[in-house]
């Protein structure tokens, strides 16, 4: 398998949950949280056996780097607080 294709697909598995999470809330987050997810793909390939000493672990095991997914989860928040 084509190591890009593999990357992608790891991403979206790790990520596929907290993603429809966000994008039923607010289909805009939705929107960014998957090209922030396009992004890590790129990342994670150019990176590719770095994983000790960058963000490629959380990535891979998330679908966001930990910054990333806390950006996500105050927007969020911040989103389900407007709403109510």
């Amino acid at each position: 398998m084509d190591k890009r294709l593999k990357i992608r697909q790891d991403i979206n598995i790790a990520g596929n949950e907290f993603f429809k999470n966000l994008y039923n809330l607010n289909n805009d987050l939705g929107y960014v949280a998957g090209e922030i997810m396009a992004l890590n793909e790129d990342y994670v390939l150019n990176h590719y056996g770095e994983e000790e000493t960058n963000q490629t672990v959380d990535i891979l095991r998330t679908g966001f780097s930990t910054n990333q997914r806390r950006f996500l989860e105050r927007l969020y928040d911040a989103i389900s607080k407007g709403a109510e």
